[in-house]
């Protein structure tokens, strides 16, 4: 991190990557510095994050929000995103919504799947980081599709047995037992 930019001005960051083979295409980002005058501070994250599978595609995360008193009815509009991925993901990728009420049922989610929670705090132009996050699971579900590579044997010498063979379903929802 750069600390000798001049306060209250606006800059274009270059970045690139290279390798032995040479310099890739560069990236471009606009930033524009605090002012001096600038001693607001900063929001501050919602704390207590709590996850609760509701139903095999649901999750009711809920937070407090320290920056506010306990009755305080607020003046300024505020809004909460919430945001979660599956725990083993290694995209990085996150889905997201926005509530102004201190939860938010998250909904479309897998059957008998582990997600993380994270939820931010945003007020006019200010926003806090993310909060710690919190983990759910879902409920299982019924398996929705149908077990594959059936086999059907019958027993040489034993007219009356055969041997079945099968492979779970693609979906299995849960523990296949």
């Amino acid at each position: 991190m750069y600390r000798l930019y001049e306060p209250s001005s606006h800059y274009v960051i270059s970045l690139k990557a290279f390798n032995n083979a040479g310099q890739g295409v560069p990236l471009y980002e606009s930033a524009v510095t605090r002012s001096i005058t600038d001693t607001s501070t900063p929001m501050i994250p919602p704390v207590g994050v709590q996850a609760v599978a509701l139903t095999p595609d649901s999750v009711r995360v809920s937070w407090a929000d320290n920056s506010m008193t306990k009755n305080q009815k607020t003046t300024e509009i505020r809004y909460y995103s919430v945001k979660w991925k599956t725990s083993y993901s290694t995209s990085g990728k996150f889905k997201s919504a926005d509530t102004t009420a201190l939860s938010h049922t998250v909904t479309g989610l897998k059957p008998n799947t582990m997600y993380e929670f994270a939820v931010m705090v945003t007020k006019g132009r200010k926003s806090s980081t993310w909060s710690m996050t919190a983990h759910a699971t879902t409920y299982e579900a019924a398996p929705s599709s149908a077990p594959k590579d059936l086999t059907v044997i019958s027993r040489e010498g034993r007219p009356r047995a055969i041997l079945i063979s099968w492979q779970p379903p693609m979906e299995t929802n849960g523990r296949i037992m």
